[in-house]
């Protein structure tokens, strides 16, 4: 008796990597971060992406350290996948708006504590 292997009809095999099944466009690549963090950038409600960027770029700009509930005090919404949060300010992270400087603890509303990052604008240097 012999064994069939089925390949999906997309022709995706066990080894390929996410860039290979999901082909991330330049905007959305996330290069030398976790494919994960990759695709839960990539896939995050455009809107709520570009609501949650540009705020960041506010907040920075301020100098001030702030953290994810600094967004949620602003009226962003949480994401469909938690994940979402971490993508966006590694995102920000990479492209240079921000630096992360510590660690809180965080009580949840549901009352469970976590750590949770403080993050702060990276000083732009003038020409």
């Amino acid at each position: 008796m012999s064994t069939i292997k089925e390949v999906p009809a997309s022709g995706v095999t066990d080894g390929d990597s996410i860039e290979k099944l999901l082909k991330l466009d330049a905007g959305s690549s996330l290069q030398g971060l976790p494919d994960g963090v990759q695709a839960a950038y990539a896939f995050a409600p455009e809107d709520w992406r570009a609501d949650c960027e540009r705020l960041i770029h506010e907040l920075a700009a301020t100098g001030q350290v702030f953290t994810v509930d600094s967004l949620r005090r602003h009226g962003i919404e949480e994401p469909d996948k938690a994940v979402r949060w971490g993508s966006i300010f590694a995102a920000m992270r990479k492209r240079g708006v921000i630096e992360q400087t510590g660690v809180h603890l965080h009580q949840a509303a549901r009352g469970g504590i976590s750590a949770i990052r403080e993050w702060r604008g990276v000083a732009q240097v003038s020409p």
